[in-house]
């Protein structure tokens, strides 16, 4: 009894210790499969994620492809290629590390813009073009018709030019690098036929100004060849000194006679002056009225001398014409420094002349150089001190008498022609003062010239004849 007892205990000993190991054993087999049960659905959970977030990147990438307008099917390497051949076909000078095809639009935006703002540009110039040639159509109506013709093709010719560049910028996606060439080509043409047409018509300007002054020169040319001077005579001798050697005659300052003119003298019988011998020649000395003058005797010959009734001529001067003159600055007569232009008008108008257009010595012009007007009349010239307004004016009115052909003369070469001379000088004194005025001058103005002849106090002694008282 006390063996079987005690096997029992030993069998429920073995028995208790097996249920205790298999219960721990079944409870870490439940918690290591609770475990991986959680684990499993985690798992299942972050699939459905994945699968979720797999299936958006695939939508997305399919939405990109569409906005970059390529197949579904296409691979990110093949797509790579394609937008790195769009950049080098559209976009080939925008830099490399902002070229992105959001910003290539940008770039092509705004080049767009500034081709259009460089064409209207160019528009608006050729509209100013046009104006300028309407403006020049009354005077020049056959080279405005020209010019107009050729401005005409150039409107016609920017007319088709820019219907290419509408129709091309409708396919600027597709062929944005082509209209910027197409763009820069016209805008080149144009601003070259503009620049020819205004070369062009400054070219027929200035031929236009020299075909004027050609035909100026010829029908002065032509009125002094084909115009009878030769004739009838200009005037005729009143009265003669030969003991004086003196003329008058019938010419004075209404006939615009000048001093120091030259007339040729032709007998009284004579009908043709042009045919006649000529029996001599005198020199105007002195204006004495409106028709009536002095002149003295160059030459003459005794055995016909210069009579009363003899005619006058010369082929230089006709009475009546009074001549028209054009002043420069520096009119100064006595060398003192100050501008002496209103006597110089005076002394002109005195002797039958017309001042058209003078300046003075702040370049300030008065009047018009016209179609009649003969002679320049130069002055002094002006210093470096002389303003810029001066020295302006002064190339101007040269410019301008060169247009007209006037023919130049200095003021003295003028004051000796009409043979003025200045009777009561002006003295200045103070800081304005000419040191000409008062150097040591001989009696009269004249130095003495000796005449031979020796006073009876100086003659030198000679003994008396023998046989006088005295």
């Amino acid at each position: 009894m006390a063996r079987e007892s005690q096997g029992l205990q030993i069998a429920l000993i073995v028995f208790v210790i097996l249920t205790l190991f298999l219960g721990v054993l079944t409870f870490l087999f439940y918690k290591q499969w609770d475990e991986a049960t959680k684990r499993a659905l985690a798992a299942e959970q972050e699939a459905k994620k994945n699968a979720e977030a797999a299936r958006n990147t695939l939508t997305e990438n399919e939405r990109l492809k569409e906005y970059l307008g390529v197949p579904p099917s296409m691979q990110v390497d093949e797509i790579g290629e394609e937008v790195r051949r769009d950049f080098e076909t559209y976009a080939p000078q925008f830099p490399g590390e902002t070229r992105t095809y959001r910003a290539v639009v940008e770039y092509l935006g705004k080049t767009l813009r500034s081709r259009d703002e460089a064409l209207a540009a160019a528009m608006a110039e050729n509209d100013q073009l046009k104006n300028q040639i309407r403006q020049l159509e009354v005077s020049k109506a056959p080279l405005v018709d020209q010019e107009r013709a050729r401005a005409d093709s150039a409107n016609s010719q920017l007319a088709a030019e820019r219907q290419k560049f509408n129709e091309a910028r409708q396919r600027l996606q597709d062929q944005a690098q082509q209209l910027q060439v197409r763009l820069d080509t016209v805008q080149k043409e144009a601003d070259q036929k503009v620049q020819a047409a205004e070369a062009k018509l400054a070219e027929e300007q200035k031929r236009l100004q020299t075909t004027l002054s050609l035909l100026r020169d010829r029908t002065e040319t032509l009125r002094r060849v084909t115009e009878p001077t030769f004739e009838r005579p200009d005037g005729v001798i009143r009265w003669v000194n030969q003991r004086t050697r003196t003329v008058w005659i019938n010419l004075g300052r209404a006939d615009g006679l000048q001093r120091q003119t030259t007339f040729a003298v032709y007998p009284s019988t004579a009908t043709d002056v042009g045919k006649a011998e000529r029996k001599g020649s005198i020199e105007v000395t002195e204006i004495l009225g409106d028709h009536l003058a002095e002149a003295r005797i160059l030459e003459d010959n005794p055995a016909d001398p210069i009579m009363p009734g003899d005619f006058v001529h010369t082929p230089v001067w006709t009475p009546g014409e009074r001549q028209r003159f054009a002043l420069a600055d520096g009119m100064d007569i006595d060398e003192d420094g100050r501008s002496d232009l209103d006597l110089v008008i005076s002394i002109i108008q005195l002797n039958g002349g017309i001042v058209d257009c003078y300046l003075d010595d702040e370049g300030n012009k008065t009047g018009e150089i016209s179609s009649e007007t003969r002679y320049l009349v130069l002055g002094v010239e002006p210093d470096e001190k002389a303003s810029d307004a001066r020295r302006k004016a002064r190339t101007d009115l040269l410019r301008t008498a060169d247009v007209y052909g006037l023919t130049k003369i200095g003021l003295k070469e003028l004051l000796g022609r009409m043979g003025w001379s200045q009777q009561t000088p002006v003295i200045r004194y103070g800081a304005g003062a000419n040191p000409k005025d008062f150097r040591a001058k001989p009696p009269g103005g004249v130095p003495p010239v000796s005449s031979g002849a020796v006073s009876e106090l100086f003659q030198p002694r000679r003994p008396q004849p023998r046989g006088s008282r005295y």
